[in-house]
């Protein structure tokens, strides 16, 4: 069984903009490993610059909803999360929780079900892989950049 695939916001809006990681991506849903973390999915709405970018994500949005492949953090991940960003402050310094979670909840999402995860924000997810390493769980990270 092929692995399935979660892309962050980083890799999403390149791909949505300018077809940036077109390969990755296009084989990703054609061979229905592509999975997308509600999470992603508002950060996407949330960076809509006008009506055809919305229309083109609601239209994406109803065929992965038809075909479900749309998953979202299940409640206890928003406690896990708070931890995980707990932690994190108590070892290395203080951060601001809101400029983390959502990436917190991206790298759950893909943990809880096993799936890979891309991105371009290689900096701070591979933090949160070492911290949940730590605790046995294993985040599958793949970090990409456009050449």
């Amino acid at each position: 069984m092929k692995t399935l695939q979660i892309f962050d916001s980083s890799v999403l809006i390149p791909w949505f903009r300018s077809g940036a990681y077109d390969e990755l991506v296009v084989s990703a849903l054609q061979s229905r490993r592509f999975l997308l973390c509600s999470v992603v999915w508002m950060e996407l709405y949330a960076g809509t610059r006008d009506r055809t970018d919305k229309r083109e994500l609601d239209r994406m949005e109803q065929i992965l909803s038809r075909i479900n492949r749309i998953i979202t953090p299940r409640a206890g991940d928003f406690y896990l999360a708070g931890q995980i960003i707990s932690y994190y402050s108590r070892i290395y310094g203080a951060i601001k929780p809101r400029d983390h979670i959502c990436d917190v909840l991206i790298v759950l999402c893909a943990v809880n079900v096993g799936a890979e995860l891309f991105t371009e924000n290689a900096e701070h997810l591979q933090i949160w892989q070492r911290i949940l390493m730590r605790s046995g769980q294993k985040l599958n990270l793949h970090l990409v950049s456009r050449s």
